[in-house]
């Protein structure tokens, strides 16, 4: 993994050689904050999967387990057109993370590699809301519980990660941290 720092963007190179998953991730703790925006581009991937995005590490709290929120740009080598896809996770008590929710919006015409896409994810009350540049609705997890206080204890981040045995090179720029 390599990870360049710029100071406009932040470029990921990810290659997994193990035949695992491989995540690179840029944090920042963000006190009071509720939302993240940024510029995604995936420029190139080889193997199955690889995505880049942004996420929330504690947009609330369910039975004292953190919710995350992620908005990621979804993008492969082969016959696949590509996606932006929101995801809603409680991490568990032994540390696993259990999906509560995945919000896709329309898939691309075209492949997803080479194009830029502004993305992101903001709570509004009791809503995680789901945004992306030059789609006219957003995309809305509204749970049935109380989701109690925006966490600060560890911020977001931008992130790039492949599937197994998959090469991808992404850069994230135009990052906005909005504070509530």
């Amino acid at each position: 993994m390599q990870i360049d720092r710029h100071p406009d963007y932040v470029t990921f190179s990810l290659e997994d050689e193990a035949g695992e998953y491989y995540w690179g991730n840029v944090i920042r703790d963000n006190w009071d904050s509720i939302s993240i925006v940024a510029t995604v581009t995936i420029n190139t991937v080889s193997g199955a999967y690889a995505s880049a995005g942004v996420i929330y590490y504690e947009i609330g709290r369910h039975h004292g387990n953190k919710i995350s929120a992620r908005i990621a740009i979804v993008a492969a080598s082969r016959n696949y057109k590509g996606r932006v896809e929101g995801q809603i996770n409680e991490r568990q008590s032994d540390g696993n993370n259990k999906r509560l929710a995945t919000l896709r919006f329309p898939d691309f015409d075209t492949s997803a590699v080479g194009r830029a896409v502004t993305i992101g994810l903001g709570r509004l009350g009791n809503a995680v809301y789901f945004y992306q540049a030059g789609v006219d609705a957003y995309l809305t997890y509204q749970p049935h519980y109380d989701l109690g206080d925006v966490g600060n204890s560890s911020g977001s981040s931008i992130y790039t990660n492949v599937s197994a045995k998959a090469v991808v090179q992404s850069i994230i720029s135009n990052v906005w941290i909005l504070n509530g």
